[in-house]
Parts: structure tokens; sequence; C-alpha cells
């Protein structure tokens, strides 16, 4: 089986599959009606109450609750269904299913999950017993990445413990991925964005039902990583979500992402039917088809489609956002971001946004990087060419930007092993870092709203991606730089069998974890990250540029992150395209 993800390669170099047993924090045993929750619709939950992992603070978790029907049999590809009441009592001690994907990170490679995927947690210091009503608590809405195509909610990887010692209550969950998520075909049975439309429906179940767990409705934060960060400027577009949030954190992701967007999804849905040999475009005889197929093969079948040169210019995933045809159901998003962004057509709240010190560290381990690799990319380099710029293979115009870029990044004009730190730029740069910026300097442009801005440099022992990079390729290790994902261990536990990480009270591990989730959850309470504990992060603006370098203390920049390499894509971006939506 071919992988279209660049992620899969880590299953040939993982350490360990998450053991839910051993790394589930302890439960303890009190009086049980300090986690029973009744909700709007009357249902009640019954929760586990247990204590974090670092500070030893009482909570409660609710897991597995149902904010959806089902999406099965004939509900496949359709937007989503509010769960209807059950009026009964729930156990809601375990998570529910993952959504179907390959998952390469955990589970070896292996297909997992359900369709029937769309569940909740939610984690809160409320106790349902109290003997006076509390103050309401500001919620933090997590949406996972992984490029659409796998990830989920689970308290495994995205666990409660650093962030609920801050006492905010915090939501996970699953939403569809890949084909069944994000099947498009441009008609009222299959619109499209069926997984953007599941988080919705989160945001609706949250705007209803989490003042029963303490918190706030009128105080929720979005927040994301990856595809997570990309969703989450996508609800800022779209109509669907507008009163559903009131802050947003987008870490690495960005609606500019190549891996964010495809603007022809008809295109993908008649590949993957050519693909399992069916002999019809027809979009009402294709559906009946795919509905048929099972589950499994039609996650095989999805991580087969993408060529090598589609993936070399960051088309990894084939089924991803896009936009909807006017008048198909209830529309997620109908027109290209590009135009909602320039125009500014979107939701203006307080905005985190930042990048880590070296997205692409991760590209080295999806390429197996060596030295005949990086010859063939050398050989190759015009697909390196962003498809954003809309320009024509082997047109002179397309030449010369390609030959812009190689000597931008490469002196000399040659790519080799020798400048192996060069391709990782170039590479995190187009994937990750320029999209953006791009993306963040529309955003200051057209919202008066605050706008900070950082770039995550602490170089620790919890950075999984690039632990497994080094595993995978020794020659590699002297390599510097935060890899794509590894913030995340400063946010959750991660926890996982084999890569146990013990925190210790004194270290800059512990450290930095208290500082990112202090700034996170103070932002999240108040829209400013500054506190008792930090009170310099100014919002970036036109006139005054800074951000906030995050490595081993934390200091003010007066400037934007990468400044001379984001110089160069502006100028790649507004002088040399053909697309004047860019």
């Amino acid at each position: 089986m071919q992988c279209s993800n660049f992620f899969m390669v880590i299953v040939f170099v993982f350490i360990g599959q998450i053991d839910e047993h051993e790394v589930q924090v302890q439960a303890y045993r009190l009086d049980k009606r300090d986690c029973v929750v009744q909700d709007s619709n009357q249902n009640k939950y019954i929760g586990l109450k247990k204590r974090s992992m670092l500070n030893k603070v009482p909570f409660c978790s609710y897991q597995g609750i149902p904010y959806a029907e089902p999406p099965t049999g004939n509900r496949r590809f359709k937007d989503p269904i509010a769960v209807e009441p059950w009026g009964e009592e729930r156990d809601a001690r375990v998570e529910g299913s993952e959504c179907m994907q390959i998952e390469p990170l955990f589970s070896m490679g292996k297909v997992i999950g359900s369709e029937d995927c769309l569940y909740l947690n939610v984690y809160t210091q409320h106790r349902s017993n109290a003997s006076h009503p509390p103050k309401l608590k500001a919620v933090m809405v997590w949406i996972h990445g992984g490029g659409f195509v796998f990830g989920s909610g689970s308290g495994s990887i995205y666990g409660p413990d650093f962030l609920i010692d801050h006492n905010i209550v915090l939501v996970t969950f699953n939403y569809r991925l890949g084909a069944f998520g994000f099947l498009n075909l441009r008609n009222k049975d299959v619109p499209g964005n069926a997984g953007l439309k599941d988080q919705v429906l989160v945001l609706k179940w949250v705007q209803k039902n989490i003042q029963s767990f303490g918190g706030d409705p009128n105080s929720v934060t979005l927040f994301g990583e990856s595809a997570g960060a990309s969703s989450i400027q996508l609800h800022l577009m779209s109509g669907s979500s507008t009163g559903l949030f009131h802050r947003v954190i987008m870490q690495s992701g960005s609606v500019y992402c190549p891996w964010t967007f495809v603007r022809d999804p008809l295109a993908r849905a008649n590949q993957l039917a050519n693909h399992l040999k069916l002999n019809s475009t027809d979009p009402c005889k294709l559906v009946q088809v795919l509905r048929n197929v099972s589950s499994y093969q039609l996650t095989v079948t999805q991580s087969e489609l993408m060529k090598t040169e589609d993936m070399d210019r960051g088309f990894y995933f084939p089924f991803i956002p896009s936009t909807e045809l006017t008048g198909t159901g209830t529309n997620f998003i109908t027109e290209h971001p590009d135009l909602l962004l320039k125009s500014g057509r979107l939701m203006k709240v307080p905005t985190i946004v930042g990048v880590n010190s070296r997205e692409g560290i991760m590209v080295l381990l999806g390429k197996n990087a060596t030295p005949e690799v990086l010859e063939t990319v050398d050989k190759n380099f015009q697909r390196v060419v962003p498809d954003i710029l809309n320009l024509t293979p082997n047109s002179t115009k397309f030449k010369e930007v390609t030959d812009k870029i190689k000597r931008f990044y490469f002196r000399g004009g040659q790519l080799s092993w020798d400048s192996l730190e060069n391709y990782v730029d170039l590479m995190g740069d187009i994937y990750f870092v320029a999209p953006i910026y791009r993306s963040m300097m529309n955003m200051i442009k057209k919202s008066p709203e605050p706008v900070y801005c950082y770039e995550f440099a602490f170089e620790g022992s919890r950075g999984l991606a690039k632990a497994l990079t080094i595993a995978a390729l020794p020659n590699v290790a002297n390599i510097s730089g935060v890899s794509h994902y590894d913030d995340i261990a400063y946010l959750f536990p991660v926890a996982i069998q084999g890569w146990e990480q013990e925190i210790v009270s004194s270290s800059m591990d512990r450290k930095t974890i208290d500082r990112l989730t202090m700034l996170w959850t103070n932002f999240a309470k108040t829209g400013n990250p500054n506190g008792s504990g930090f009170s310099l992060w100014d919002p970036h603006h036109p006139s005054r540029e800074r951000y906030l370098y995050i490595g081993n203390d934390l200091e003010v920049r007066h400037r934007l992150f990468f400044q001379h390499r984001m110089n160069f894509w502006k100028d790649i971006y507004d002088n040399h395209s053909n697309n004047t939506e860019v």
C-alpha cells in the first residue's frame, strides 16, 4: 500500500503504542455525585474523578459524549445531525471510538476507528454537588491536527492535565476525516466539508450545554495545531460559526498551507472512483457505490491516490476542505478563502498565531531523507513551486520563479546533503511558515482586534517528531530547531508507551509547560496572554512589529519571525504570481 501522507513513514520507526491503562491518570474515589452532570436536554453523565499529573488538582473527566447521530449507512458523507436526547444516565468514563483513519503515529500504520465516532470529552474542576454555584470558567475547545486524514481528541494524547491546573474547562473531540469528512460532490447529497460541519456542531453543543459543566458559553476559545489551526481560520470565515466562539489560537496552520484546501474536489472524487474501478463519474451514481464500499477499503484506497509529484508540491492529502456549491444544503464555505481573507470577510476576534522554529524537520522523516533523495529533489526542483501562485508549468515565469527560489535557499543553486538545513527551511517555509505569515499579515490588516505573534523555539526533551526523525535518520542528529508538532507536548501530556518523559519540577521542560499553559489560559480568560507571570507581549501592528520568542526565556523581539525569508516570499506572492487572489 502506498501511503499519501508524509507522516506515514513514522510507523517504521515508532517506538511503542499507547497503553491507556498505563498512562491514565489514577482515578480516586470520592462522592460519586462529584462527577455527575445533567445537560440542557436532561441527559445525565457519570464522569470520573481524577487528579492532574503535575499539581494533583482534582477534576472531573467526562468522555465519550455523543454530539451527533452516527454518520453511518445512508448518512455517510452527509452533513451531521445533532444527537437526539436519550433522557437517561450515561457512563461518561470511557472515550468514544476514533474516526476511520490510517493512524501513523500511535497505531503503527494500522487502519483504526469507526464511522460511529462523533464524540467529545469535557474536563473541568467544576463539582456538580458544590454547595454554592461557582463562577463560570473560560472554555477552551481543542481542534486536533493530522492533515484532515488522521488524529482524534484522545485523552492519551490531548489529556487535560497541564491546562486543567489553570482552572479552565477543556473540550476535545473527534471529527470525520479523509473522504468520510471531506468528499465533495457539489450536490445536496454530498455538499462537502462534513468534517468542518462536525466541528460546528460541537461548538453549538458547547453553547447549549457547557454551563452544566461549569463553563462560560460567552467565553469560548478555539485552539488547534496544524490542520486544527487551519480549521480555526476557516471557522473565522464561515457564517455557520458566527457567534460560537470569542478568541482563537492558531498553532502552525493556515488556510494558505498547500495541504489545507483543494480547488477541484470533483477531480479528487473521480480519482477515487477510478482507483476503485468504478465506471461512472456521475455524482449520484458515484455516491451510491461509495456508500456500499466498506469503511476499511475506503480508508485504504484514499491513502493510495497521491503521486510523488503531488506530494513534492505539498498535496499530501486527497480529501481536505473545499468550496461548496451555493444552495447545496447548509453551506460552510462557498467562496475561496483567499477572497474572504483579503476582503476582510472574517470574524474579528483576539488572536494568537505562530510557528515553531524549524517546522520542516518533520519533512525529512516523511521523505526518508538521504543524499540520494535530495539529489532527486534537486533534479525535479520545479515541483516545489507553490500551486497557489497559479503558474503554468514550464512557462517562462514558472522557470524564473523556480530559479529564484533555488538561488535564494541554495548558494550556487545546488541542493545537496551539505545544504540540508537550507532544504529543511525551504520545506518548512513552503508548507507552513510562509503561508502562515501571509494569512497572519492579512488578518492584522483587516481586523481591529489584537493579533499576538510567536515563535516556539524551546528545544527540550519532549519533542516527539524530532526524536522520531533522529531515530530514523541518525545522520541528521545535529540539526537544530523545533519541528512541526513539537510544541504539543508542552500543552498536553502526550503519554506514549516507550517514550515516557519524566517531568522534573525544576527542569526547563517543566518551566516551559508552566509558561506556555499560563500564556494560553490567560488569553482564554481575558483575550490577553499577559498576566502576573509575564506582561511584555504586545500584539503585532504594522507600525510596531513584534513577536514573542519562546525559548529558554521569554523574549519580545521587535520585528517578525524569519523576516528575511518572509520578505522573499512576500515578493514572490506579490510580484511573481498569476493569481490575483493571492
